[in-house]
């Protein structure tokens, strides 16, 4: 007589400890994918930190050597054996459509201007600079849709905090970065000007700094209040009426 098989003998796994396991890692997954993306898009964040530094410690090298600020449209950038210099993407650059990016990477003072997130030169394709004088708002002073250092002259001593002191007109140098996430452009904004008290939530962030005014009901003080409109990190909204994608101009230096 053939001995009883053992139903459990196979080493198989029932549909309730199949069911058990998905739902245990169902709940991990919840539980950390949110820390892995936030320790992400800080990591990017503090990587833009760092190369704000550089940009910025180069634009004040040629500021020290030339007295002067160029503004975009009005130099060809040149090679050090006096080549018209090429962007990322193998564009010859002429004056008409250079912004100052182009004229400190000519020069060797930086590597080509890029941000791991928003617009990328791969999608994007270059055009002409506005006219860059008498602006009296830098997030209005239109150039190319990925990333760069501009520069123009400001006839408005505010279009900065920092600036708020200085005689007009006056030649400022900035980065605009276009089509940024609400998340990072609200963690960009909170590292460069935040951390701002009493003050919750991206969005809020955000639209305090793009239409210039605390939301009813919070309370600031002057110094935050000035901060979150305006500060060194000036916000637009981005694509339009859309929320989801914001144009930041961060200060670098002035003439």
């Amino acid at each position: 007589m053939n001995p009883k098989l053992n139903r459990k003998s196979n080493g198989a796994f029932t549909l309730v400890e199949i069911i058990g396991v998905m739902a245990i890692i169902g709940i991990l997954g919840a539980v950390v994918a949110p820390r892995v993306i936030d320790g992400i898009r800080e990591s990017r964040v503090t990587q833009f930190a760092q190369n704000m530094g550089n940009w910025k410690g180069a634009t004040d090298r040629y500021l020290q050597k030339y007295q002067k600020l160029p503004v975009d449209s009005s130099i060809t950038p040149l090679e050090p054996d006096g080549s018209q210099y090429s962007d990322q993407k193998g564009r010859t650059v002429n004056a008409t459509d250079s912004n100052f990016s182009d004229i400190l990477a000519a020069q060797g003072l930086i590597q080509p201007v890029d941000a791991p997130f928003g617009a990328r030169i791969e999608d994007s394709s270059g055009r002409a600079a506005t006219t860059p004088t008498s602006v009296t708002d830098v997030r209005l002073a239109e150039g190319n849709e990925f990333p760069c250092i501009m520069c123009v002259t400001a006839n408005a001593n505010n279009v900065f905090s920092i600036t708020q002191r200085r005689d007009v007109p006056f030649r400022v140098a900035f980065v605009r970065l276009m089509s940024v996430p609400t998340q990072e452009a609200a963690s960009i904004k909170s590292k460069i000007d935040g951390p701002f008290e009493g003050i919750v939530g991206d969005q809020t962030i955000l639209l305090a700094a793009d239409e210039g005014t605390v939301p009813t009901g919070l309370k600031v003080t002057a110094q935050n209040s000035e901060a979150l409109t305006r500060g060194q990190c000036r916000v637009r909204k981005g694509g339009g009426t859309s929320t989801d994608l914001w144009e930041l101009s961060i200060y670098l230096t002035n003439d």
